[in-house]
């Protein structure tokens, strides 16, 4: 089987299934749609970890919490918009407090806007220890444009257990376009993979509280 699998047509059946499948009490909310894919044909100590990001067609969250972490530049580029941010110099410290106001701030959203000298002020573990992704901004000029893709984006990063996970919609969306996010995801993913879709083990589709449904292999 080829990478049509994968094609976003092919997977629109399954999504109308999870959608039917959720709870009366949990269809106005809506749930959130997660993909799970296992990978074989990679050795984590001596292959190389791929790190990939990929941005969707469509929001992955009925509402993604994304912040910008600002230094002075960024702050400016910033005033008078609606895009949330704080100033990290504002968490600077070395004491138990500041270590738990920085932790405290990074459990209340799914990723992150900044620049490299945020490490000055928080530790990577913050981020890397509860997987929220921090994405960096090369141009603070185009912080309005980019805060939008990174609302829509997932990172795609080969760790030792050998699998991942993502948000590519929720159930409240046309199963047509989560398919999109879907096909989207994957197709990166697959470019990323050393033999493409030989190096697929599985993929799982499942909702919040949904049953998870065996996608590939078939």
């Amino acid at each position: 089987m080829g990478s049509k699998a994968f094609e976003a047509e092919a997977i629109v059946s399954t999504l109308e299934t999870i959608i039917n499948g959720v709870k009366p009490k949990r269809a106005e909310a809506g749930e959130t749609i997660e993909v799970r894919v296992g990978i074989k044909g990679y050795d984590p100590a001596r292959d190389k970890r791929f790190r990939g990001e990929v941005t969707l067609p469509y929001p992955k969250r009925n509402e993604e919490k994304v912040l910008v972490l600002a230094d002075i530049h960024l702050a400016n580029a910033l005033e008078g918009s609606d895009i949330p941010f704080i100033s990290f110099d504002e968490y600077k410290g070395k004491t138990p407090e500041a270590k738990k106001r920085r932790r405290n701030l990074v459990k209340k959203y799914h990723s992150f806007i900044s620049v490299p000298s945020l490490y000055k002020v928080f530790e990577p573990l913050i981020f890397t220890g509860k997987k929220k992704p921090v994405y960096m901004i090369k141009n603070v000029n185009e912080i309005k444009n980019y805060y939008e893709d990174v609302r829509r984006k997932v990172q795609l990063n080969l760790k030792a257990d050998l699998l991942l996970g993502f948000s590519v919609g929720t159930t409240k969306m046309n199963p047509v376009e989560i398919s999109q996010n879907v096909s989207t995801a994957m197709q990166a993913l697959i470019g990323l993979l050393k033999k493409g879709m030989q190096n697929l083990k599985s993929v799982d589709i499942k909702s919040t509280q949904g049953k998870t449904i065996r996608y590939f292999p078939f």
